[in-house]
C-alpha cells in the first residue's frame, strides 16, 4: 500500500514520503508519530532551558512530561494522514530549539530552513510567534542579533503564503475548509485578547504577604495561558472550537471523534500552566505529588483512550475477515451499511464512506461499489435503488473484545431499496432507480 502525504506543498509532500519509504513503508507511521513526540519532547526540554536558570530542572521535567502525556493529541497515531503534521511538529520545535540554543548563524539558518518546511501545517505560521519572542529574552544574543532573528521570523511568517502562491501558482487548498471568515476572526481574537489581559493581570499582581506564592510562579501561569492562546487561536480563527465545552470533549474518550487533530497545539501552554497552577496553589512538599497523580490520570486517559482505537481496529478487520469468508453477501453494487456496533468505534466515532470501500478492497470484493447513505434525509422514491442492506451485528462487549482479539463480527445482508448516494445525482453514479 502507498503513503499519502496529508500536504499539498511538493517540497513536504517528497520530505513526507521520503521518510515513510526509507523506513521500510507506510506501516511504520505509527511508531514514526511516537518517535517524532519524543524528539519533540527532548527539544521542548532545550527550549525550557532557554535562558538558563529560568526554569529549574524539576520544571522542565515536569512541563515536558505534560506536553507529551496530556492527552490532547490522541488521534495522531492512528490517522495516517495525520503524519504529515506530526512532522511538521517536529520540524518546528527542531528549528525552535536551534534558535534560542545555539549562537552561529549558520545554525540560526538551519533553524530558519526547518521552520519553512513545518509551515506547510499553517497554525505553525502564527505559532512562530512564541520562538520568535522567546528569542528577544535570551541574553546569549546582542540585542541587534536578537532583533534581526525576530524579523527575519516575523517576515518568514507573513511572506509564507504569498511567495508560495507566486512560485506555485497552481497550488490549491480545500474550497471551504479552515476558511477564515470575520465571525471566526472576530471571536478568535477577542478570546485572544481576553486571555492574554488574564494573563497580563495575573503577571502583574500584587503578592499578598501572607501567601506562598511568588512572582515566578504566578509567571509560569501567566506564560502557560499566553502559548495556549497562540495555540488556541489559527484553529478558532478558522471555525474550531465554538464553545467552551469543545475543550472538555477532547478529554472524554466516547466523544469528539476526530476532532483533537485540531488541538495540535495546545499541550505546551497547557503544560505550562497546570505547573504554574500546582506550584501557586499547592504546598511545597506535595506539589511533585500531584504533578505525578497528573501524570497517571493523563496516562490512565490516553489509555483508554487508545484501546477505542484497538477495539475499533479489531471491529475493522472482523467485517474483513466476514466479508471475505461470505463473497456473496453483497450481490448489488449500491450497498449500505448499518451498524450496530457503535460500541467499539474509537470516540464515538462512525465509519466512513471511504473506509468502507477500503474494508471491501481488503477483502476481495474489489472498488466497484457505490456505498450508499444511511437515509437521515428525506428521500423521494425517485431517487431510491436496489441495492444490498448489510447489517454489522456482534454479542460482544469491549471488554471481551479487549482480552481476546475478537470483535465477534456478523454480517447479515438483505436486499433493500436504498436512498441515494448523498445528494449526488443518481446518474453521475451510473445507478438505477
Amino acid at each position: 500500500m502507498v503513503f499519502l502525504s496529508g500536504q499539498i506543498f511538493p517540497f513536504r509532500v517528497f520530505l513526507d514520503e521520503l521518510t515513510i519509504s526509507a523506513t521500510s513503508g507506510f506501516w511504520l507511521y505509527r511508531p514514526l508519530t511516537l518517535f517524532a513526540y519524543g524528539v519533540s519532547g527532548m527539544a521542548l526540554w532545550g527550549i525550557l532551558g532557554e535562558p538558563r536558570g529560568r526554569l529549574s530542572q524539576s520544571e522542565r521535567f515536569w512541563i515536558t512530561s505534560l506536553f507529551l502525556l496530556i492527552p490532547f493529541n490522541s488521534v495522531r497515531a492512528v490517522v495516517q494522514g495525520l503524519y504529515s503534521y506530526t512532522f511538521s511538529h517536529l520540524l518546528f520545535f527542531v528549528a525552535w530549539y536551534l534558535l534560542v540554543s545555539r549562537r552561529h548563524w549558520s545554525w540560526f539558518f538551519l533553524s530558519w530552513i526547518f521552520f519553512v518546511l513545518s509551515f506547510p501545517t499553517h497554525s505553525l505560521l502564527f505559532f512562530v510567534i512564541l520562538p520568535a519572542i522567546h528569542c528577544l529574552t535570551c541574553r546569549q544574543f546582542s540585542w541587534r542579533s536578537r532583533l534581526l532573528r525576530f524579523a527575519i521570523l516575523g517576515l518568514t511568517s507573513l511572506l509564507y503564503r504569498p511567495l508560495t502562491g507566486e512560485i506555485w501558482p497552481d497550488l490549491r487548498f480545500n474550497e471551504g475548509y479552515n476558511q477564515i471568515e470575520m465571525s471566526f476572526l472576530f471571536r478568535a481574537l477577542l478570546v485572544l485578547a481576553s486571555i492574554n489581559g488574564l494573563s497580563l493581570l495575573i503577571a502583574m499582581r500584587t503578592k499578598s504577604p501572607n501567601s506562598n506564592e511568588s512572582n515566578h510562579d504566578r509567571r509560569l501561569i501567566a506564560a502557560g495561558l499566553s502559548a495556549f492562546s497562540v495555540g488556541l487561536f489559527p484553529y478558532m480563527a478558522v471555525g474550531h472550537f465554538p464553545n467552551l465545552s469543545d475543550f472538555l470533549v477532547l478529554f472524554i474518550p466516547n466523544l469528539s471523534e476526530m476532532d483533537s487533530r485540531h488541538s495540535l497545539l495546545l499541550p505546551l501552554g497547557t503544560a505550562i500552566t497546570v505547573v504554574g497552577l500546582v506550584k501557586t496553589a499547592v504546598k511545597k512538599r506535595y506539589q511533585d505529588r500531584v504533578l505525578g497523580a497528573t501524570i497517571i490520570i493523563s496516562t490512565i486517559l490516553c489509555a483508554s483512550i487508545y484501546l477505542q482505537y484497538y477495539t475499533d481496529d479489531l471491529k475493522q478487520e472482523g467485517i474483513v475477515r466476514d466479508l471475505r469468508q461470505n463473497s456473496s453477501l453483497i450481490p448489488t453494487r449500491a450497498v449500505q451499511f448499518q451498524d450496530f456496533t457503535l460500541r467499539f468505534n474509537a470516540r464515538g466515532r462512525s465509519l466512513y464512506h471511504w473506509e468502507y470501500l477500503g474494508m471491501l478492497k481488503d477483502s476481495g470484493l474489489g472498488f466497484d461499489f457505490e456505498i450508499m447513505d444511511s437515509g437521515g434525509y428525506p428521500c423521494d422514491p425517485n431517487s431510491q435503488v436496489s441495492g444490498t442492506l448489510v447489517t454489522i451485528n456482534s454479542t460482544f462487549g469491549r471488554l471481551r473484545t479487549v482480552f481476546t482479539g475478537d470483535a465477534g463480527i456478523v454480517l447479515v445482508s438483505t436486499p433493500a431499496k436504498l436512498c441515494g448516494p448523498g445528494l449526488t445525482a443518481l446518474a453521475v453514479h451510473k445507478l438505477q432507480p
